[in-house]
């Protein structure tokens, strides 16, 4: 199951038997993609879950792409990144998608404290920058 896992459960404590559903296939990356647009569309989203979310679906995003063969780039070189494309998606500049993926790189107890707000978001993006020992 990729996506609807609240879905599912309110049916099963609604006592339902069945729910509608589609089935597909679907790679590891093309799930990826899906089941990371099913979360950010909930309401709230931690820093942390935001930043763990752009790494997946950038990294699985980048292997679907591959190498563009030089039949697909114009001499301007306008097909868009994939960091472009998945700004242009979640409505957030490439810079700003890169900022959350650094936080990937805080060790936990760090990334716990900007999830509760101890710690803003800058900040915690320049210490992702230190090794994690100095962190």
């Amino acid at each position: 199951m990729v996506a609807g896992h609240r879905r599912k459960k309110a049916s099963e404590l609604a006592g339902r038997e069945s729910i509608p559903c589609l089935v597909r296939e679907l790679d590891h990356d093309q799930a990826t993609i899906i089941m990371v647009d099913s979360n950010l569309q909930r309401e709230y989203v931690s820093p942390s879950e935001k930043a763990f979310a752009y790494k997946m679906k950038l990294e699985a995003m980048k292997r679907q792409a591959g190498r563009p063969g030089k039949e697909n780039m114009s001499q301007l070189g306008t097909q868009k990144r994939s960091d472009q494309l998945l700004a242009d998606q979640v409505g957030e500049s490439r810079n700003q998608i890169h900022r959350y993926i650094c936080l990937t790189e805080l060790v936990l107890a760090i990334l716990e404290m900007v999830d509760q707000k101890r710690i803003a978001f800058s900040p915690a993006v320049e210490i992702s920058y230190l090794p994690e020992n100095e962190q």
